[in-house]
């Protein structure tokens, strides 16, 4: 059985991020990560602006106050 967890915050959901309750103790090291349905809010505000200096770094300048 494969195990799946939100890469964000490291809840227990299945293979679609939906959060679940599982009680296993075993085998969460190796689960899979989700875009776990719990954090999913939390992961859109995290956005961040490109400055010049990440664009310059990055070598491409046309992305320069892009939100990523």
């Amino acid at each position: 059985m494969t195990l799946y967890r939100c890469g964000y915050c490291g809840g227990c959901t299945d293979k679609d991020g939906n959060t679940i309750d599982w009680y296993e103790d075993s085998g969460w090291d190796t689960a899979e990560q989700t875009h776990g349905m719990c954090c999913a809010e939390k992961e859109t505000a995290r956005s961040t602006i490109v400055t010049r200096e990440m664009a310059i770094d990055a070598q491409t300048p046309d992305i320069d106050g892009m939100s990523v």
